[in-house]
């Protein structure tokens, strides 16, 4: 288990989040930005709540894709998490510590 997997996921200062079927629309306050996301990566976002880890959103999300296999599953979030950590969207916090915040970058899906 990698370092990252065990850090719990905080959501940062989002205005707004709204789904509507299988798309779901983010908008960022610290950069006005709006994001969509498709039907997975709601589902992930969903997830983000501060009690879960990376491993455990891997773990739940890789239960309701059986099909696909775990390595791919796993790629696809990290990558995920790595995109919504450069936008500011998400925080990483290992337990017992203050929460990490990165630096911006500018990625819409």
């Amino acid at each position: 288990m990698s370092d990252i997997q065990i850090k719990k996921l905080y959501k940062s200062t989002v205005e707004m989040y709204s789904r509507v079927g299988e798309q779901g629309l983010v908008l960022a306050t610290q950069s006005p930005m709006l994001f969509q996301f498709n039907n997975v990566s709601c589902e992930i976002w969903e997830l983000i709540d501060g009690e879960n880890s990376v491993e455990d959103i891997i773990e739940q999300i890789s239960k309701r894709y059986p099909t696909t296999a775990p390595e791919v599953i796993k790629d696809d979030i990290v990558e995920l998490f790595q995109a919504l950590i450069d936008n500011e969207l998400i925080v990483l916090q290992e337990d017992h510590h203050e929460k990490s915040t990165f630096s911006s970058g500018s990625i819409t899906y």
